[in-house]
């Protein structure tokens, strides 16, 4: 009957009897173990006492892991004991385990990818939304903020002083004789001539609360936030001197200047937006009456 039964590697089939004499076994640990008592051993102790039942311990003959399963045989003096090697009753639950494992595993690294691709695809549209909003606020000739921002800007510093009482200013700043310098050096000359005098603008504008924009054709504005008049005047001044000094163009021995009109607003005054916008253009008119390339304030 012990032949014809297979338990696989490594476990063992056993038969002893009420004084622990092992009387078969299956396959042989020792050569010599039949006949001989195993009382003294450990698990045998326990497999006597409790008769039927099941544990997992080590062997003593050969001190590998098992699972022991043992049962008395009807009223005789007989204890039939299956001992299964640990990794045959295992093997089955590891094979299972290293496949949902490596799926597991497989799913994760595909997850991971896919949370990578998305992340980047997000990091694009950020930025791609980001570059859209900065061209659909910057004007493309000058390089400056369009007139659609400047208007925004305007209005949200126009709200902000009135809440705080600091004065804001506004420049207007327009290019001298534009329309005979274009027709001397055509539209690419022109708009050359405009990024020139933006540049030297916003080189003299440095404050991150300050905007400088293109107000429209040769006309620049600049949004002074939280300045005075004196001050207002004192960077139009730099302003006007640096754009003097540009280089003529080839060929052109008159220089680029400009003019520029200054309005600030106080507290004191019940002025609004749309007359402070008016009184700038008012000022930059008088600049350009009075001779041209130079600076006036709005009273």
């Amino acid at each position: 009957m012990f032949n014809s039964l297979d338990i696989g590697t490594g476990s063992t089939l056993n038969i002893i009897n009420d004084d622990g004499i092992l009387l078969a076994q299956k396959p042989y640990l020792q050569n010599d173990s039949i006949g001989k008592s195993f009382a003294s051993r450990p698990n045998v102790m326990r497999i006597l006492r409790e008769g039927n039942g099941s544990f997992d311990s080590v062997s003593s003959m050969d001190h590998h892991q098992r699972l022991y399963t043992f049962s008395r045989v009807g009223n005789l003096p007989l204890t039939v004991i299956v001992a299964l090697s640990g990794n045959e009753v295992f093997a089955a639950w590891k094979r299972t385990a290293i496949v949902i494992s490596g799926a597991t595993g497989v799913l994760c690294i595909g997850l991971l990818w896919l949370t990578w691709l998305l992340c980047r695809e997000l990091r694009l549209r950020h930025s791609a939304e980001k570059e859209l909003a900065l061209l659909a606020a910057t004007d493309a000739v000058a390089g400056v903020a369009n007139r659609r921002t400047l208007d925004q800007t305007l209005r949200h510093e126009w709200f902000r002083a009135q809440r705080s009482g600091k004065p804001p200013s506004m420049l207007m700043i327009d290019a001298d004789h534009f329309k005979a310098f274009n027709d001397r050096h055509g539209h690419q000359g022109g708009d050359d001539a405009l990024r020139a005098v933006a540049k030297v603008i916003c080189a003299n504008v440095r404050r991150p609360t300050d905007l400088v924009a293109r107000y429209g054709g040769e006309e620049c504005s600049v949004i002074l936030a939280e300045t005075d008049r004196m001050g207002a005047q004192q960077i139009a001044e730099n302003i006007r001197a640096a754009v003097e000094q540009l280089p003529s163009m080839a060929g052109d021995k008159t220089p680029i200047t400009v003019s520029i009109g200054i309005a600030t607003w106080t507290a004191a005054s019940e002025t609004s937006l749309e007359s402070l916008l008016f009184a700038a253009d008012k000022a930059l008119y008088q600049a350009k009456e009075s001779g041209r390339n130079r600076v006036v304030a709005a009273d």
